[in-house]
Order: structure tokens, then C-alpha cells, then sequence
């Protein structure tokens, strides 16, 4: 329980302070005081997430390829905007409309980086736990990017 804490409250602090403090140094301390609101929220959109794709996978592939790029800001959407989780599903398929070569294109990076770290730490071992921590990091960066991003084009 206390990992889940603070693995949650970790992801929401890196995403907040990505999008609030562009430019500015990011400590550990920032990173985690930035992460206490809005927790329960991220978890339950990252669950229904989750879900939805799992569903979607279990229909038929496709349909859960569908639903993982269209839902992919939900949960970023939903601490961000402070929306519903229905609401932020709404934002998110809105956000990610038309862009389905756009992200899979990143998400293709990020799943060949995963593979080049996974496969070095098969070697060694403390570069794969190492490897992971970066990895994770960069995902939310990378997700606090894109909502930025795809927002600021929307809006215009």
C-alpha cells in the first residue's frame, strides 16, 4: 500500500510540476509536495483506463488500440482540468481526435527505449531498476508534454 502511495503520488507531482513549472528546477521535494492533490482522481482514471482497454483488447484487438491512443490524456485530463472521470473522457477524445498517427509515433519511441532498457538489464541487473525509474519518469513527462501540447493547439 504504502508503494501504490507513493508511486501515485509521485506520477501526479512529476506531471503537475512538468506542466506548472516549465523551466524551473525540479527537486524530489517539489516532485512529491506537488503530488498530493488530485491522487484519488489520477488512480480511479488510470484504472477506468486501464479497464476500458483491457475491455477493448478482450473484444477484439483493434478496439483496445481504439480506446488506449483516444483515452490516452485521461488521466492527465482529469488533475489537470479537476474534470470527472466521464468528463475527462470526453476532454481526452477531444484532445487526441485526429492525432492517432502523432501518438503512435511517440509511443513507438517510448516502447523501443523500453525494450533497449529491459534488454540491458537482463544483463545488469541495477541498470534494469535504474532503466525503469528513468523510463517511468520520462513516460509522465513525456504524457505532461503532449496534454500541453495538444491542449495549447485546441484551444487556438
Amino acid at each position: 500500500v504504502a508503494v501504490a502511495y507513493f508511486s501515485v503520488r509521485m506520477s501526479v507531482g512529476i506531471i503537475r510540476s512538468t506542466l506548472d513549472k516549465a523551466g524551473e528546477e525540479m527537486t524530489f521535494k517539489t516532485i512529491y509536495e506537488d503530488g498530493g492533490d488530485g491522487m484519488l482522481s489520477y488512480f480511479l482514471a488510470s484504472v477506468v483506463y486501464g479497464l476500458i482497454i483491457a475491455g477493448g483488447l478482450i473484444l477484439l484487438i483493434i478496439p483496445g488500440i481504439y480506446f488506449a491512443f483516444k483515452y490516452y490524456l485521461m488521466p492527465v485530463v482529469v488533475i489537470t482540468e479537476n474534470l470527472s472521470i466521464g468528463d475527462a473522457m470526453k476532454r481526452s477524445a477531444e484532445l487526441t481526435k485526429g492525432r492517432f498517427g502523432v501518438l503512435f509515433l511517440l509511443l513507438l519511441v517510448v516502447f523501443a527505449f523500453n525494450i533497449v532498457t529491459e534488454s540491458i538489464g537482463t544483463a545488469i541487473p541495477l541498470f534494469s531498476l535504474a532503466g525503469s525509474i528513468v523510463l517511468s519518469a520520462m513516460g509522465y513527462i513525456g504524457w505532461a508534454v503532449i496534454y500541453k501540447k495538444f491542449s495549447t493547439v485546441k484551444e487556438n
